[in-house]
C-alpha cells in the first residue's frame, strides 16, 4: 500500500508544480520560456507542500500501523483511520508532523523537481536534444542534491 501512496504522492507533486509554476509566471518579470531556477524551486515547493497536506492523513495512519506491529491498537488501514478520526478529530489526523513533513516537501521534491529543468538545460548541449543520457544524469543529479539536503529533515520527520 505503501508504495501506492508514494507513486500517486510522486504524480501530485509533478501535476502540482507545473501549476504552482503557471500561477507563478503571472509575477511581474517573469519569463516562462525561461524562468528562473529559484521560481522553479519555490513552484516545486509549494506543489510539494500542497500535495504533503492532502495526503499527510494518509502518512499518519501509515507510521501508526508500523509502529503497532503486534496489531493490538490497529487491525488495518480503515481501522486505525476511523479510532484516530473518534479519538484525536480531525486536526489529530492532519496535524502531526505536518511542519517537518513540509520541510521535507520543501527540500527534497522542491530541489529535486524544481532543479530538473536548470541542471537539464546544462547538461544538454548545443543541438543534442534532450537525450536519455541527459535526462538520467539531470535526473541523478537533483535528487542526489535534493537526499543530500532532506535527510536530516527526513530523520526528524
Amino acid at each position: 500500500f505503501q508504495s501506492k501512496l508514494i507513486e500517486i504522492s510522486s504524480v501530485c507533486h509533478f501535476v502540482s508544480f507545473h501549476h504552482c509554476c503557471f500561477l507563478l509566471s503571472f509575477l511581474p518579470k517573469a519569463d516562462i520560456a525561461q524562468p528562473h531556477p529559484g521560481l522553479e524551486v519555490l513552484a516545486a515547493g509549494l506543489g510539494a507542500a500542497v500535495t504533503d497536506t492532502i495526503f499527510n492523513p494518509l502518512a499518519m495512519i501509515t507510521v501508526r500501523l508500523q509502529v503497532d506491529r503486534e496489531r493490538r491498537l490497529y487491525q488495518n488501514l480503515r481501522q486505525c483511520g476511523t479510532r484516530l478520526l473518534a479519538e484525536e478529530g480531525i486536526l489529530g489526523l492532519w496535524h502531526p508532523g505536518l511542519v517537518a513533513t513540509w520541510m521535507r516537501g520543501f527540500s527534497q521534491t522542491g530541489l529535486r523537481i524544481g532543479l530538473y529543468p536548470t541542471v537539464k538545460r546544462f547538461y544538454t548541449r548545443e543541438g543534442s536534444g534532450d537525450t536519455l543520457l541527459v535526462k538520467i544524469g539531470a535526473g541523478a543529479t537533483t535528487g542526489a542534491i535534493g537526499s543530500a539536503i532532506a535527510n536530516p529533515i527526513d530523520l526528524v520527520r
